[in-house]
């Protein structure tokens, strides 16, 4: 027997369940695209570079800065920027001393004297000489990338903090005087691409500084600088 009040009831909770979907789906319809929640923000890549320093470094004042001639200079330069950016934010770290061909004694110049320490007194100690320099230096530089990357020349000037250092020492006995100055440097170079990731290249770099006053003497620790680069992409 066919019961019309349950065909009513089944009726209206079907109309109702239509009713529901229409509504729920009008109302995602007004959801517009603004009012979601955003995404994650694409900002430009950086390029992060870098290249160790191996080479010579001359004072110009020797008197100043003894053994200043043909000083053995190391040195490491870190600078980035954004992809799009002109130029690069340059910052490097430098250290130079005498080299006679051992690099213990050119470490000890760092810091101390070249050890000439002998135990037998009737072996001569002869007096040495010497100066050191340890810099730090921020600029901006300027590469460009030709042939698909493979040749890179650039050009990067800033300032530098220059702590000079003088020295007279017989045997372990010495004294020394060091003093630290400013001034502007210029720096131009050429890379050549080993790898993606990997270069080689050669730069020259000029350093002009304040007068700084030395175990009596005062001059400017002027130098140029001539060296053999190794860099690299992180």
């Amino acid at each position: 027997m066919f019961d019309l009040a349950a065909a009513s009831t089944r009726s209206g909770l079907t109309r109702g369940v239509l009713l529901a979907c229409v509504v729920a789906a009008g109302l995602a319809s007004c959801v517009t695209p603004e009012s979601n929640p955003p995404g994650p923000v694409d900002y430009p890549g950086w390029r992060e570079d870098g290249q160790m320093h191996f080479g010579t470094r001359d004072f110009a004042n020797t008197d100043l800065m003894p053994g200043g001639e043909d000083q053995l200079v190391m040195g490491l330069e870190l600078y980035g920027a954004p992809e799009a950016a002109f130029l690069s934010v340059e910052f490097g770290l430098w250290t130079s001393a005498p080299y006679d061909g051992s690099l213990d004694d050119w470490f000890d110049s760092i810091s101390g004297y070249p050890d000439e320490e002998t135990e037998d007194p009737s072996i001569f100690v002869p007096t040495v000489e010497g100066s050191s320099s340890i810099e730090a230096s921020l600029g901006l530089r300027k590469e460009l990338a030709l042939f698909d990357g493979f040749l890179r020349p650039y050009v990067s000037g800033g300032v530098s903090l220059l702590r000079a250092r003088s020295f007279v020492a017989t045997g372990a006995q010495g004294v020394e005087e060091g003093d630290t100055t400013w001034g502007y440097y210029g720096q131009v170079g050429l890379q050549f691409a080993l790898t993606p990731n990997a270069r080689v290249g050669i730069a020259w770099r000029a350093f002009e500084g304040q007068p700084v006053d030395l175990l009596g003497v005062s001059g400017r620790p002027d130098y140029r600088q001539l060296s053999f680069t190794l860099g690299f992409s992180y």
